[in-house]
């Protein structure tokens, strides 16, 4: 009986340990998209390859929870976060300082490459790549 429970034990040790705590500091830096998926649409549009880089978007993160989003040259998007285990919660900020939460769903976080889902009604999956 001992046994049986000592190995319950390890093994959910060893469980439990293969998840990874993502920190800001892992978030910080440039994030360029390489496939933009909007999976509500039927079918799935998907952007990338050469289209999706002349549009050259990207995420930028900084310290202190700024956020900022970009594409074709301009700032579309700018506002704040706050890290909560694997999800972005992102506040962002419109014309007339109206505020818009849309939290994002880290999918996963290697090799300088970042997943994450929007968590609203369109639901859009990015890939993006560490500058």
């Amino acid at each position: 009986m001992r046994k049986i429970f000592a190995g319950i034990i390890v093994l959910t040790l060893i469980i439990s340990g293969c998840g990874t705590t993502i920190t800001e500091q892992d978030l910080q830096g440039k994030w360029i998209y390489k496939k933009v998926s909007y999976l509500k649409e039927n079918p799935p549009v998907i952007q990338q390859g050469e289209a999706l880089a002349k549009k050259y978007p990207y995420l930028e993160i900084e310290k202190g929870g700024k956020l900022s989003i970009y594409s074709e040259g301009r700032e579309i998007s700018k506002g704040t976060y706050v890290l909560e285990g694997n999800i972005i919660r992102y506040e962002e900020v419109l014309e007339g300082d109206i505020k818009r939460k849309i939290p994002f769903l880290i999918k996963s976080l290697k090799n300088n490459q970042l997943t994450f889902e929007t968590m609203d009604s369109n639901t859009i999956s990015v890939v993006a790549q560490k500058e």
